[in-house]
């Protein structure tokens, strides 16, 4: 999903491992090289603590990476079912509307969805096994459930514009749904530092007068 390969993601783990690894010893070069001599324990702490965090960020990166990519592709799938589905009702052939409609874009995602339904004519399936094999391979939820919704739709263009327009109206409404649930936990995110800033600021102007009392009181 995010067009990396699994050689090319061990690559990164280690690299970052490596940096991580030399970190320890260049703090303590340059504080010596800046006049301060540094206990072992510290260059040894950045290590012990920066390699662990160094092999953990890239498989994090990669996952909220995936995530993001998912979310944009179900975006471009829901614009591809509508394009479809006017494909359909203009006369065109099931097949020849799903190919159209994925040629009407020129993101990332349709082009997936080009090279997924030109393999599948190659190949010799169907356009819905094609898209449901896309679906398995990104891992994305929607597309594989609308290659199933599809191929039991059959053939006929007025069954498929109808499943379509659904299907497109249904990953809309969900990426709605999501949205609303991350801007809330978003919110809900903000609040905490929003607090601790006013009661931070309450401490700063109680601190004067709390103190000027204890003076007086002693």
């Amino acid at each position: 999903i995010v067009g990396r390969t699994p050689e090319q993601h061990a690559a990164r783990v280690v690299s970052y491992a490596l940096f991580a690894l030399l970190g320890g010893p260049w703090i303590s070069v340059m504080a010596r090289l800046g006049g301060n001599e540094l206990p072992p324990i510290v260059p040894g702490m950045a290590v012990l603590i920066g390699v662990p965090l160094a092999v953990v960020l890239p498989f994090t990166s990669l996952r909220q990476e995936a995530a993001e990519r998912r979310r944009a592709f179900a975006h471009a799938l829901s614009s591809w079912c509508d394009v479809v589905v006017m494909n359909l009702a203009a006369g065109r052939g099931v097949e020849q509307a799903m190919e159209t409609a994925a040629s009407a874009g020129d993101g990332w995602a349709f082009a997936l969805l080009r090279g997924a339904l030109r393999g599948g004519y190659v190949r010799g399936d169907t356009p819905w096994e094609a898209l449901a094999e896309l679906g398995r391979d990104l891992g994305i939820v929607e597309l594989d459930e609308l290659a199933n919704t599809v191929s039991l739709a059959g053939e006929e263009g007025a069954s498929v514009r109808d499943t379509v327009s659904a299907k497109g109206q249904t990953i809309r409404q969900r990426i709605i749904a999501e949205t609303e649930e991350l801007a809330a936990a978003t919110t809900e995110r903000m609040s905490l530092p929003g607090v601790l800033l006013v009661l931070g600021f309450l401490i700063f102007l109680g601190y004067p007068a709390v103190t000027s009392m204890l003076q007086i009181g002693g």
